[in-house]
């Protein structure tokens, strides 16, 4: 697991003005546009991004931590070292992003869209990525902790060495080629066989 690189952090408030270097943001709900702006060693809390627009934005050593990051779109954005505590993101995209080092930590990411993203680093724990889309991923290190994947898509997305033992892949779509090589347990293996053309007899 890799570790942030926050030190001090002066408390600022979130507004047109704001460097977002080295800054501590707690409970706003903030309206605003944060255009071509590398976030650097920044933390925010209990902040309500709801009407906050991200536009090829960089995230470098950030923290979210009890925010809310619905319908938000991360498309062709960096990520470098950034951890996501006890939020929502459901229906937010990171397509095209370019990850390297995400925590999703006790978060709800329900449709969510990561399709063509490079994704390095990748830890999630105790999470919902219930509907969420992995279409021609590129996966490195990565790790996942009892994760929902409930009907989540993984296509032209290899899995080689991905443990998925201890999480829910019910109806998810695999395709044939991106398995090979993934970890799953006993009794997740029948979601697995059936892309194999293989039909089980209930009787026996």
């Amino acid at each position: 697991m890799f570790k942030l690189k926050i030190k001090y952090l002066d408390d600022d408030i979130l507004n047109d003005n704001t460097d977002f270097n080295n800054k501590s943001y707690h409970d706003e709900s903030p309206t605003l546009t944060i255009n071509d702006v590398k976030i650097d060693e920044c933390s925010f809390k209990k902040i309500d991004f709801t009407n906050v627009n991200f536009i090829d934005t960089e995230f470098i050593d950030v923290e979210f931590v009890d925010c809310i990051l619905t319908n938000k779109c991360f498309d062709n954005m960096i990520f470098t070292r950034c951890i996501f505590k006890n939020c929502k993101l459901l229906g937010s995209t990171f397509c095209d992003a370019d990850i390297n080092g995400m925590n999703l930590d006790n978060s709800i990411c329900s449709y969510c869209n990561f399709s063509g993203s490079k994704i390095k680093d990748f830890y999630v724990n105790d999470s919902k990525l219930d509907d969420n889309s992995f279409i021609e991923c590129e996966f490195n290190k990565t790790y996942f902790d009892n994760v929902d994947f409930t009907k989540s898509e993984f296509v032209n997305t290899k899995l080689k060495d991905i443990n998925f033992s201890s999480c829910n892949i019910s109806n998810c779509d695999f395709d044939v080629h991106g398995i090979k090589g993934m970890i799953i347990n006993r009794f997740q293996s029948e979601n697995i066989v059936r892309l194999l053309g293989i039909k089980f007899d209930d009787q026996l």
